[in-house]
């Protein structure tokens, strides 16, 4: 029977170059050092080969400082480097792992696309046992993804190399592996290399980014991602197509039979479907069979069931294998109003942003995930595109529980061989997620409509279609205008995807394409792309930072002009949707700032300032202008914050909110009553100290209010975790948002204090940020300065369960003690 364990935990890391380690060899590909067992770990250097050692012992001249056996071994391994003969100097970690964010910002480092942290080599490495009893299963490794251009050997022999870092793989190694302590421990070796070229243009991190597993399963299972369920709706009841890929890995022909049995989201079995066929000596075969749902409940935004099919492979009656498939029913359609969820009209509020996150880079814990889909569903958002490249599985499971719809994105149109299996990959991996309604081909590519992209997607999207025909198919564009425009979006694809089509780039095309190609449907892929900082008024260049009234910046650090703070404004995206329904929505690049890009002012950044939140998923002020668009529930929101230097000078207030009128007062003395005709309210008001209070109204009835206090000088620190408790699991982590406070507990927006971490008991410090984009500080550092009032400090725990305890202290501030637990 099937297997499937977490391979994360135990593994040795080193950032350096330890080879070269030989590809090929001149006898049966078998040597010693860090490909194989060294150190103590429990091994034959060359299996079966004592023979030749002692004849080579005999024949071979001793050297003055070695014996022959030595010389002997050397010539087998190839003469290996003295670094690739031991790990003593190697760490311990735990999967995933981005190694670019221990080695940080350097200050000579010239990437700024990559957010001034260094490219780098790296190998990881793992040794292991597999028991006696599993001999005659098949033994398999499984990378969800490792950034970047990957080697790997195994047990001394090099089994390939994976190019992309966003797709997974995986190498079955069954007769490789060692059985047994009598056969001695299995040793997997990864070498990661980022210097030899990027697949995007911002911060991708570098490492084993990604989860791994150890699948052991029998000579006949189930294909690697075998299982396809395709719903089809009609009314109350569906009809689900399922396609399953069941593989013989032996030389006789095989006949099976597989059982489909599916659960219902409470678990209740609803229906079993079945189907036989025979199996070609080391072949594949594809059944297809059909299961009708009565009643069934419709994955959506707000309802987001969730189905399982529980696959079983029979041999002759035998049970050989099972293998479980999530799944969502739900109904797809896309017409010039947009997107049609369940035959009901979805207008798609949604972000764009990339997958790494602060403490941790790309190497983002399952916990992460669930927090970045929770902030952007929290705010109103209900759709994600994962840009520019394969999503996370883990995002897309958050994404399926949340309700929130996944535009999932290739990342390069090619046709070479491992760009097509790239592509099988990402459609294969994701096809049952119900979240994923469209499949992007690609982002931006510089030569689209040329003849090369032509002759590329005549062999990419059918062969796409093939592995899923039940999705929308689009790629998001930036250059392409009339015919060509059209022609992506009429005969290549289902959409035509668009890039920034309120803006000033697309000289309204919408427009001009709607009415010279009335059948030709249109979404907004990408939207906005403004530079502000979290909590910030006033441009400083050199620090990094960008108002959030707007900035006079240009991207790459111009001045002035009609762009000034970026491609679209919140408001101008938001309109333009209202005013050109038939786009569909929106995907506001980008739901948090992201690290590499440093746009607009590359000299002083290392993260950009696009994202609505910040790099730590705390809110800047457009963050509650979406919000209040966005969601029906009263809101209102002051900015800026009330704390200055200067008495009576004039500040300018903004609120936004989804009210009919708002009331501001200073120091609960009324200003004035405005009513809500544009994108927001405003005032133009005099600093005093004290407090400043905004009420909403709706039918002359307050329904929302917000405050804001000047503070005094920081005096204390306070700490609120977003999950007080956690697994115990080693994995598990609690987002710990940090504040610095004055002496009557009000925030102060404006500190920078140094703190500094201390974490005890069940857990440790994984990592640490604070949202500033000019912050140069490393953030495995166990301090980090506040910036704006916060911090973000990340707490995993350990393999245990007990108390957390997580100090926080800094010179002249009240300490601060939170407990968690760990379960």
């Amino acid at each position: 029977m099937r297997t499937k364990q977490n391979f994360d935990k135990n593994w040795k890391y080193i950032i350096d170059e330890v080879g070269p380690l030989p590809k090929t060899y001149a006898k049966s590909g078998i040597v010693a050092g860090i490909s194989n067992a060294v150190d103590g770990e429990l091994f034959e250097p060359f299996a079966g080969a004592g023979n030749m050692l002692r004849a080579l012992q005999d024949i071979l001249p001793a050297g003055d400082d070695a014996k022959g056996d030595v010389d002997a071994a050397d010539m087998l391994m190839g003469n290996l480097p003295e670094k690739a003969k031991s790990t003593k100097n190697w760490k311990n970690v735990d999967l995933p792992h981005d190694f670019r964010v221990e080695i940080g910002v350097q200050d000579n480092a010239t990437n700024w696309a990559q957010g001034y942290i260094p490219d780098g080599i790296a190998y990881y490495r793992k040794a292991f046992k597999i028991p006696k009893s599993t001999l005659g299963k098949r033994v398999v490794l499984e990378f969800d993804g490792v950034m970047r251009n990957a080697s790997f050997w195994y047990n001394g022999c090099f089994i390939g190399d994976h190019y992309s870092g966003y797709t997974g793989f995986q190498f079955d190694v069954t007769e490789l592996t060692k059985y047994g302590d009598d056969e001695g421990d299995n040793v997997i070796l990864v070498r990661c290399d980022t210097t030899n070229g990027s697949e995007g243009w911002w911060y991708e991190g570098g490492g084993i980014y990604r989860h791994t597993w150890l699948t052991i399963y029998e000579n006949v299972h189930v294909d690697r991602w075998g299982v396809f369920v395709k719903p089809t709706v009609t009314g109350k009841d569906a009809v689900l197509d399922i396609e399953t890929t069941v593989c013989n890995e032996t030389f006789e022909k095989k006949n099976y039979r597989v059982c489909t049995t599916v659960l219902d989201p409470s678990g209740q079995e609803i229906g079993q479907a079945e189907c036989t066929g025979t199996l070609p000596v080391y072949g594949k075969d594809t059944q297809k069979s059909k299961l009708a749902v009565k009643d069934a409940q419709l994955w959506d935004c707000e309802n987001p069931y969730m189905y399982k099919a529980i696959t079983e492979v029979f041999e002759d009656d035998r049970l050989v294998d099972n293998y479980e498939t999530p799944f969502g029913i739900r109904s797809i359609a896309y017409t010039d109003e947009g997107l049609l969820l369940n035959g009901q009209k979805t207008p798609l509020y949604g972000t764009c942003f990339h997958q790494d996150f602060v403490g941790v880079g790309a190497g983002i814990p399952d916990a992460i995930q669930n927090y970045k889909i929770k902030k952007i569903r929290e705010v109103g958002f209900n759709a994600f595109r994962s840009s520019h490249n394969p999503a996370t599985l883990e995002l897309l499971d958050a994404c399926d529980h949340y309700g929130v719809l996944v535009i999932n994105e290739n990342r390069i149109i090619e046709a070479t061989k491992h760009r097509m299996e790239d592509l099988e990959e990402l459609i294969k991996s994701s096809r049952n997620h119900p979240c994923v309604f469209a499949w992007s081909m690609s982002n931006e590519e510089i030569f689209a409509g040329s003849y090369q992209a032509l002759r590329i997607l005549d062999k990419m999207i059918p062969f796409a279609k093939s592995l899923d025909d039940s999705r929308l198919f689009l790629s998001a564009e930036a250059f392409l205008s009339g015919e060509m425009a059209a022609r992506y979006g009429l005969e290549i694809y289902d959409i035509f995807g668009m890039n920034y089509a309120e803006s000033a780039l697309n000289n309204n095309q919408i427009k001009n394409l709607s009415e010279n190609y009335p059948d030709m449907k249109f979404l907004s892929t990408e939207s906005a792309s403004w530079y502000t900082t979290r909590g910030i008024y006033e441009d400083n260049k050199e620090r990094g930072h960008c108002s959030s009234y707007g900035t006079r910046y240009v991207m790459m650090g111009g001045e002035g002009g009609p762009n000034a703070g970026g491609t679209a404004r919140p408001w101008q995206t938001w309109n333009f949707y209202k005013e050109n329904p038939r786009t569909g929505g929106f995907f506001i690049w980008t739901g948090f700032d992201y690290r590499g890009e440093p746009t607009p002012l590359k000299q002083y950044q290392v993260c950009s300032n696009f994202g609505i939140m910040d790099t730590c998923g705390f809110p800047k002020d457009d963050c509650f202008y979406y919000e209040a668009r966005m969601k029906e529930t009263p809101l209102i929101h002051i900015m800026p914050h009330w704390t200055w230097e200067k008495e009576g000078e004039i500040k300018t207030i903004r609120l936004y909110t989804n009210c009919e009128e708002a009331e501001l007062f200073l120091n609960g003395k009324s200003l004035d009553r405005k009513a809500l005709e544009e994108d927001w309210i405003q005032f133009e008001v005099p600093y005093h100290l004290g407090e400043l209070k905004a009420v909403g109204y709706k039918n002359g009835e307050i329904i929302a209010e917000d405050i804001q206090k000047t503070a005094g000088e920081p005096a204390a620190i306070r700490m609120e975790a977003d999950r007080s408790s956690i697994q115990g699991d080693g994995m598990d982590v609690s987002c710990v948002k940090v504040s610095v406070v004055d002496k009557n507990g009000i925030f102060v927006p404006n500190a920078e204090n140094n703190i500094t971490f201390e974490v005890t008991g069940a857990g440790h410090l994984l990592g640490l940020g604070n949202g500033d984009p000019g912050c140069r500080e490393n953030d495995k550092a166990s301090s980090r300065h506040a910036f704006s009032g916060l911090v973000l400090a990340l707490i995993q725990s350990n393999e245990d369960s007990g108390e957390i305890r997580v100090k926080a202290s800094s010179e002249g501030l009240e300490t601060c003690e939170l407990i968690l637990k760990a379960e």
